[in-house]
């Protein structure tokens, strides 16, 4: 670039524009896995009533299972970036901090590229997003995940008696007297 400029000192605008569009572009990019990583962790919470409450970057640090699939089994390269992202409910008035009391979820997000046969594509980018395993909701979103996957049919019978039953009780609710 400064060799460029010294043989030709009217390249700056060319260079500038070169770099404002990169950057614009790397931005898309950027924004684009963002807003996916969210639409993930929102199918996960079932809401879309959630927050970001905090993240960290841990591009070094493997995940147990980014481990297991990159270093045992050898299916994957390692991911090009690791991120955690603290997730809590949105409510009014409560828990908009840090310390409030209601609980956050933290999500083990590891981000896989994979090279596509026709060289003259674009790798394919993978997200994949998990509960972590910190605490019993993390288990427990994780076990109902896989039953659903392992029994689809199960799983959604038992969603709509749950839904049923859920309007059931709101229209017995509504239907009671006020004052009981």
């Amino acid at each position: 670039v400064v060799r460029l400029l010294k043989s030709n000192p009217f390249a700056l605008p060319q260079i500038a524009r070169f770099a404002f569009t990169t950057t614009k572009l790397v931005l898309q990019i950027h924004n684009a896995v963002n807003e996916g990583t969210w639409q993930k962790i929102m199918k996960w919470e079932g809401t879309d009533q959630i927050r970001l409450v905090r993240f960290e970057g841990r591009p070094r640090d493997l995940s147990p299972l980014a481990f297991f699939y990159s270093k045992i089994l050898r299916m994957y390269p390692a991911p090009f970036d690791r991120h955690d992202w603290y997730v809590g409910q949105s409510s009014s008035g409560a828990g908009n901090d840090e310390n409030s009391s209601v609980p956050t979820q933290r999500y083990v997000i590891d981000y896989y590229m994979f090279d596509q046969s026709d060289p003259d594509l674009p790798p394919l980018t993978h997200i994949d997003v998990r509960p972590a395993l910190d605490g019993p909701r993390g288990f427990l979103m994780r076990g109902q995940q896989l039953l659903k996957e392992a029994f689809p049919g199960i799983s959604g019978y038992l969603k709509r008696m749950q839904e049923q039953q859920s309007t059931e009780t709101r229209q017995r609710d509504n239907a009671s007297p006020s004052g009981k």
